[in-house]
């Protein structure tokens, strides 16, 4: 904090999101050679991830594609054999009702999300 407030800044470059988001203040985002988000890492998740993330194992969420594809959304990033969506909190409502029986975690979006998006869009 105190080279911050004589005004010194840190360019850091790094594939560790972890690291980049434990770290910075303020983060810019590349994809394909082009800045597609700039601000705090709670901004830039909220603005390109979206407000929660349910994760959940692949094998027991047969019907999810489809309830994802009637909200106009693509395929779910899958990890592993673990799905990832990124949902606002009027889908996450939407979502424990379609489902009320199948078991799955619900967490605060990171940037390994964020990564897993843009690698994924064409």
């Amino acid at each position: 904090d105190g080279l911050r407030s004589e005004g010194l800044g840190i360019i850091l470059t790094t594939h560790y999101m972890d690291e980049a988001e434990r770290l910075s203040d303020a983060l810019a985002v590349l994809a394909r050679g082009r800045v597609v988000a700039r601000g705090t890492a709670k901004t830039v998740l909220g603005d390109l991830v979206g407000e929660h993330v349910v994760v959940i194992d692949a094998a027991q969420g047969a019907a999810i594609p489809g309830w994802l594809s009637a909200r106009g959304r693509g395929e779910p990033a899958s990890v592993l054999g673990v799905w990832h969506l990124p949902v606002s909190g009027e889908e996450l409502a939407e979502f424990a009702r379609a489902f009320p029986a199948l078991r799955y975690e619900v967490r605060g979006p990171t940037l390994d999300d964020l990564f897993l998006k843009l690698s994924l869009q064409p």
